[in-house]
């Protein structure tokens, strides 16, 4: 071919391949990821055009994480310090990123938004003091993108920072939002929060109840299962406030060893349930520190904050009793240090 000829050819190959976006899904059912431009966002599917092929559907609750086409750097390390519970430095990545996001970006932006609001509720269940933001700022993500693929996720998290405030009406408005959702998975986990939101008014027939519902569904997948193993984990809880401290203990048992070790909060809270049914048996103090001693030395497990916070309040009130005090004020020192906005803190401060 004439030099001439070849010379346009691969100016357009090269302008073609520069001009196409290549935004990047990850799904957590699959390996699979979905590459190409995202051509449309709804609370239920994204939309993605490859170079080459049909456009690609991935529903909304099989969505790990995208990863834009031009994003900054730094946005990638926002999201790896949210996963693994850095929340305040991630915050403050996000919100760099943020700054460089030129305005027409629509879609980027309310990624970082979620971001942002997704950190903070994480922390405010914690930290009392970070509540009135960690709602404010969920609430105005929620009501600024009610077509964003984390519409449900953000409304869940909403949910859990109402119950921490003991705010059990607005909880329930949030869950009965995330019930209308489409998929199974995400109305088990409404159920599931009903559940919590009952035992958190004193209503452990309601509680049951509303567990019972999920334990009984067929599941069909991962993400089914892991709802129905926090059912479970909820009937346990129900037990375990029933004073059944035995079968609690071998249900929270059976749940750690079944369910996915990278489901960290379900593991987190299931560790901490098994310690208080352990604490609260003739002779079994030494099992409840083992359980509790998770959250402390795993740290993909205290990465649940609010739950790590429990476990060394926990674990500072054990320790003397199978003659270990200097460890006791080990907990209490990272306690302190770690969580000093904790209730957790301020409990063990008024002791």
């Amino acid at each position: 071919m004439n030099r001439r000829c070849v010379l346009p050819l691969l100016c357009f190959a090269i302008v073609s391949r520069a001009s196409f976006a290549l935004d990047t899904v990850t799904r957590r059912s699959t390996d699979k990821r979905a590459a190409g431009e995202i051509t449309e966002v709804t609370q239920t599917e994204v939309v993605v055009n490859p170079k080459v092929g049909s456009p690609q559907t991935v529903p909304a609750n099989d969505i790990d994480r995208i990863e834009w086409d031009g994003e900054p750097a730094v946005l990638k390390l926002a999201r790896s310090k949210s996963g693994s519970g850095q929340y305040e430095s991630a915050i403050e990545d996000f919100n760099t990123a943020q700054a460089d996001i030129p305005v027409n970006k629509d879609l980027l932006r309310a990624d970082i938004e979620y971001g942002i609001a997704y950190a903070t509720g994480k922390l405010a269940l914690a930290d009392p003091d970070q509540q009135t933001t960690a709602v404010e700022l969920l609430t105005s993500f929620i009501d600024k993108h009610e077509d964003h693929y984390r519409f449900f996720n953000a409304l869940l998290l909403l949910g859990d920072v109402h119950l921490a405030q003991n705010d059990v009406k607005a909880a329930e408005a949030d869950f009965n939002r995330v019930s209308s959702a489409p998929w199974p998975d995400y109305q088990m986990a409404a159920n599931v929060a009903f559940g919590r939101a009952a035992l958190a008014q004193g209503d452990p027939a309601g509680a049951r109840s509303a567990f019972e519902k999920v334990a009984a569904m067929t599941v069909n997948n991962a993400a089914e299962q892991s709802r129905q193993f926090e059912a479970m984990l909820g009937l346990a809880t129900v037990l375990q406030r029933e004073k059944q401290f035995d079968q609690a203990a071998e249900t929270l048992g059976e749940i750690i060893i079944k369910s996915d070790a990278d489901d960290t909060r379900l593991q987190a809270e299931a560790y901490v349930r098994q310690g208080d049914c352990y604490a609260a048996m003739e002779g079994r103090a030494k099992d409840a520190v083992m359980a509790y001693l998770h959250l402390d030395v795993i740290p993909s497990l205290s990465v649940e904050k609010d739950f790590h916070a429990e476990a060394l309040y926990q674990l500072a009130r054990l320790w003397p009793q199978i003659g270990q005090p200097v460890r006791a004020d080990v907990a209490i020192g990272k306690l302190q240090s770690q969580y000093p906005n904790s209730p957790w803190t301020k409990r063990i401060a008024n002791e």
